[in-house]
């Protein structure tokens, strides 16, 4: 029988090893307030909607992810799924660089549907 405790403590390592990667891939630095935070996301998703053809990084979509409060799941594949509890609409984007138009676009219509935009 397996033991559900070391189960348990092996995700919870995967889990903060993770968020360890994401700190450490992402532009923001420690002292930064959550108005700065928030200010970098917003900035970024007008880019992304001015320009979907930019050279996007998976890390950028998690940063404006984690700003709206999004579900981040990366099990450690070739792509990550980006979704919220208010919207029906779920992306796949490929973890790969460089990442293509089209997943910007529906990440974006992600985030329209999230906050409400028609």
């Amino acid at each position: 029988m397996a033991n559900p405790h070391g189960q348990r403590a092996q995700a919870v390592r995967r889990r903060a090893a993770a968020v360890r990667r994401f700190h450490e891939s992402s532009s923001l630095r420690k002292n930064d307030t959550i108005g700065d935070i928030m200010n970098s996301a917003e900035k970024r998703l007008s880019q992304m909607r001015a320009n979907p053809k930019g050279d996007w990084r998976i890390e950028d979509l998690e940063m404006v992810a984690a700003s709206l409060g999004m579900q981040v799941r990366k099990s450690g594949g070739s792509h990550a799924v980006f979704s919220h509890r208010a919207a029906t609409l779920r992306v796949t984007v490929p973890v790969r660089r460089p990442i293509k138009p089209i997943y910007i676009r529906q990440f974006v219509d992600l985030i329209d549907e999230i906050r409400g935009a028609p």
